[in-house]
């Protein structure tokens, strides 16, 4: 295990999320804390980083920009997994990073061509081919069902929702969230509008004026210190 790997599972150890009364002091106090399964998911997560390395000044600053976005979702959603009591809050957080593998692939694909893409004219590809790209990675990497499936209906607001609450519940509260947070003007439904509301306890569905749940306008520094930990 490589010093950056290390050093990012100490610093995802020590957030607010799972900070503990007696702080992990080496790599098997943080295997003990986090479990093997969602040190696995973060080893992966250091994996799929480290294929996208740019060395173009542009390709940097798009890739800096989308892995903003990535971790914001990721730690929104992996709050929410855990605050709300979801099985495996591990989960939600690869969920959501592997949801924008697509945008990266989109990003990789400019690494040999001269011209490359302003922020808005790469976004406006990303929205157009990120899924699709994402969609074929995932199928190749022959990952669970799940994954595919967020991927899949990620952002899809109304898609009908029942039963307990699921993974892609998780994504989509955590989608919706992040994006409240990178442009609170953006043209979103409202927030009890969504199924996905519906799922927690009613103790958990109070929204702000903000159109977010108030849990996460209570919490947002402790979100964000978790989403600065996978720098």
């Amino acid at each position: 295990m490589g010093p950056s790997l290390c050093a990012i599972l100490m610093k995802i150890a020590a957030s607010p999320l799972y900070r503990t009364q007696v702080p992990a002091q080496n790599i098997q106090d943080v295997i003990a804390l986090l479990g093997l399964q969602e040190v696995d998911r973060v080893v992966m997560l250091h994996s799929i980083k480290s294929l996208f390395i740019l060395n173009h000044p542009q390709l940097s600053k798009l890739f800096k920009l989308s892995w903003q976005r990535m971790v914001l979702k990721a730690s929104m959603s992996t709050f929410l997994a855990k605050y709300l009591g979801y099985k495996t809050p591990g989960q939600a957080m690869m969920a959501a990073l592997l949801s924008e593998v697509g945008t990266l692939a989109v990003l990789s694909a400019f690494r040999d061509v001269d011209d490359k893409p302003e922020t808005e004219a790469f976004f406006k590809l990303c929205k157009e081919y990120s899924r699709s790209l994402g969609l074929i990675m995932l199928k190749k990497w022959n990952l669970q069902e799940e994954y595919v499936e967020v991927l899949r209906n990620l952002g899809q607001w109304q898609l009908p929702s029942t039963g307990e609450l699921s993974l892609l519940d998780i994504e989509n509260l955590g989608l919706y969230h992040s994006v409240r947070v990178l442009d609170p003007n953006a043209d979103l439904p409202p927030l009890d509008s969504l199924p996905a509301y519906h799922k927690p306890d009613p103790s958990h569905q109070h929204v702000s004026s903000n159109q977010q749940l108030t849990m996460i306008s209570l919490h947002r520094k402790e979100i964000l210190t978790l989403a600065r930990s996978f720098s």
